[in-house]
């Protein structure tokens, strides 16, 4: 049996693309070099201070494990704080092409009235960097400008 800290890493969805999303963790809590630890610190305190930004993830980037391995393939800190979060008026849906490491990928797609269960990781300017690289060629990065409400009972 796995420990907390594994049971949602040891996905690399570039050799198993049937994994996707890859293994979503079951409460917030950070990434780091030496694995997942979950917590239910103000880990948004932690990220904004640190100078990252919030980053709504739909489908694998919602994955300590897949994150890690992105990040590491490309040389950058590993270390990701995750919150899960309720987002508003927005759901998730696939996408209609198979993405260049082999499945099809979710999407966020706007449906008024829809409150969503999703995870938001802050990221530091060299991941975001990585994951923008690892999104192409059919992806776009939009600014959310509605509330974002996290499990902590922040508002972000």
């Amino acid at each position: 049996m796995s420990s907390p800290r594994e049971s949602c890493m040891g996905v690399d969805l570039t050799v198993t693309p049937w994994l996707y999303p890859g293994r979503w963790p079951t409460r917030s809590g950070t990434l780091t070099s030496e694995g997942w630890f979950p917590g239910d610190l103000a880990l948004a305190e932690v990220g904004l201070d640190g100078g990252r930004r919030p980053v709504v993830a739909v489908g694998s980037n919602a994955s300590p494990g897949v994150m890690q391995v992105k990040l590491r393939e490309h040389g950058v800190s590993q270390t990701v704080p995750f919150v899960r979060a309720c987002v508003r008026d927005v759901r998730t849906a696939f996408t209609a092409h198979v993405s260049p490491r082999g499945y099809i990928a979710a999407a966020p797609v706007r449906q008024a009235g829809a409150e969503t269960s999703m995870w938001v990781s802050f990221l530091d300017d060299d991941q975001l960097a990585v994951i923008d690289g690892t999104e192409e060629p059919n992806y776009t990065r939009e600014h959310i400008s509605d509330p974002v409400m996290l499990f902590t009972g922040e508002v972000l």
